[in-house]
């Protein structure tokens, strides 16, 4: 969002990790999507949507990421953010 207007969506109906669309509607939303990351400041050698998909698997021991942010997994508290 930017200025309380969506800029970009890519829905995804299908459990939360599918769409129903085309493979290059997809494409097409993917790319509006990083694009407007870039606009906002994210480095395009930054997978975003990749590492947040990463970070929330169960495999990973010691860091989850949920709806409360990110979890240090051995102290059972959230991580503080640190930019």
């Amino acid at each position: 969002m930017a200025d309380g207007q969506v800029v970009a969506e890519l829905a995804l109906p299908v459990a939360g990790l599918m769409s129903t669309e085309s493979a290059e509607s997809v494409a097409a939303k993917m790319q509006a999507l990083n694009d407007a990351l870039k606009a906002h400041g994210v480095a395009e050698d930054i997978g975003i949507f990749m590492t947040l998909a990463f970070v929330s698997l169960p495999v990973i021991p010691k860091l989850r990421l949920n709806t409360y942010g990110i979890i240090d997994v051995a102290q059972q508290k959230v991580a503080p953010a640190v930019f």
